[in-house]
């Protein structure tokens, strides 16, 4: 697992508990992290984990958006990195109640790489997805 470090109350985290990093050395060390996460991407993975974000300052190029059903002026919410970098947009976002009365977002997502990704999140409260690439193109 990459694991992102982030600073709170002067001691520095990653999902695996307390690291020894402080200042600058916690940015190299996200940089690396985002610097490996790119290229897992670039290769099409099958799986990936992101994160999905309001955006509505994102405008496609015509090119993005060429052959795709977006509706509207095209897609506001967008596919990042922790850090925020881009790796895609969203094409479609659908919201339904699961058995508890939560509310379950099915996204399907272009990605900057090129390939085509579907996944499920929760429309309440997070905003990170699990992706899984399309076996053929929509």
């Amino acid at each position: 697992m990459l694991a992102y470090a982030i600073e709170h109350e002067g001691r520095t985290f990653t999902p695996d508990g307390a690291v020894a990093l402080t200042g600058a050395a916690i940015e190299a060390h996200n940089a690396e992290i985002e610097r490996l996460e790119l290229e897992a991407w670039s290769h099409k993975p099958s799986t990936f984990a992101a994160y999905v974000t309001n955006n509505p300052a994102y405008v496609p190029s015509r090119a993005e958006l060429d052959g795709l059903h977006c509706g509207g002026n095209g897609p506001t919410r967008i596919l990042t990195t922790w850090t925020g970098k881009r790796l895609g947009y969203v094409l479609s976002y659908r919201v339904h109640r699961n058995n508890f009365g939560a509310r379950i977002a099915s996204v399907r997502v272009r990605g900057t790489n090129g390939a085509n990704y579907y996944g499920r999140m929760s429309h309440d409260w997070s905003q990170l997805i699990r992706l899984r690439r399309c076996k053929s193109p929509s």
